[in-house]
């Protein structure tokens, strides 16, 4: 995002995106370009889509690690499901992957 000045700027800005990501709040297109630079090369929606899709994937490793045991007994495809499911309920919290599952075993 562009640099801000104050951390309550940055708060602002890490929960818009958030919000984005989760799809609680979907921005169009042009609000994302008011918020992020232009890259180097493409646009910010196609940069934007590599993230976006990236989001849940980096949140299931980050689960996997916590809880291998049961990644191993439920399998890829069902501890995937499971991570969309728990991330829809109990939104995350932090912005610390490390954080992510804090309330995964409540919420099995």
């Amino acid at each position: 995002m562009r640099q801000s000045s104050t951390s309550a700027e940055l708060g602002r800005c890490q929960a818009v995106v958030l919000d984005d990501l989760l799809g609680l709040r979907i921005r169009s297109a042009q609000e994302r370009a008011t918020d992020f630079q232009k890259p180097p090369t493409g646009n910010v929606e196609d940069r934007w889509a590599i993230y976006a899709s990236g989001f849940l994937a980096r949140l299931v490793e980050a689960l996997e690690n916590d809880y291998p045991a049961l990644r191993r007994i439920l399998g890829e495809g069902s501890f995937g499901s499971l991570t969309a499911r728990y991330v829809a309920a109990h939104l995350p919290r932090s912005y610390a992957l490390g954080c992510a599952g804090d309330r995964l075993a409540s919420f099995l």
